[in-house]
């Protein structure tokens, strides 16, 4: 699954890093997206992609929103790991 295809199953764009410092391609938000927080995912992307992904990041420091990402980017970005937690109450 790319990040189109990811974005259009949550019904809303995701955010996610793209700094190492961060674990770079972890989901960090999911928007009030259908995907509960409990999801955790990474994305995966070649190396050549992060040039370019830089001049995204928003300038809060938050990561990139993909909404703001071209139809061509989306493509080249996939889900590596999908983690459900379950919490114990």
């Amino acid at each position: 699954m790319n990040l189109a295809e990811l974005e259009k199953a949550n019904g809303a764009p995701v955010t996610f890093s793209i700094c190492e410092c961060d674990y770079g391609g972890n989901v960090m938000n999911w928007n009030n997206g259908k995907f509960p927080t409990s999801l955790y995912m990474n994305l995966s992307y070649d190396n050549e992609l992060q040039p370019k992904l830089e001049s995204y990041v928003t300038k809060s420091d938050r990561g990139v929103m993909s909404k703001d990402l071209s139809p061509e980017i989306k493509t080249q970005i996939t889900i590596e790991k999908i983690i459900v937690y379950f919490h114990n109450r």
